[in-house]
């Protein structure tokens, strides 16, 4: 499996100024929430306990929908509630519509 750079890319610097600006400040990108593991979420607000996943492949057969990243991706959302975090799928489509503001708010009520 292919890893993921630690940087963020040109999309996750503007979607991090999305939630910074629109929502609240205090976002990360590329947060490792697990010590024994290398898993990060896309991005999280460390005192509210939120994190966000940019969920891509849903159609075009990617990572995420295959067998073994399904099963991994399970994996670590099962521990990082375990660890008391607040997860929020999204796809690309979902963040960039601004579809999922209102459940972030939500969750900090």
């Amino acid at each position: 499996m292919k890893k993921r750079p630690a940087k963020i890319i040109a999309g996750e610097s503007v979607r991090l100024a999305v939630l910074n600006r629109l929502l609240f400040p205090g976002w990360s990108a590329e947060h490792k929430f697990c010590p024994s593991r290398r898993w990060r979420f896309d991005f999280a607000h460390l005192q509210r306990g939120i994190a966000i996943e940019i969920e891509g492949g849903v159609y075009s057969r990617g990572r995420h929908v295959r067998p073994t990243g399904f099963i991994g991706d399970m994996e670590k959302y099962n521990r990082a509630t375990v660890l008391g975090w607040k997860v929020l799928r999204l796809t690309p489509q979902q963040f960039d519509g601004l579809e999922f503001m209102e459940l972030v708010k939500e969750m900090t009520q």
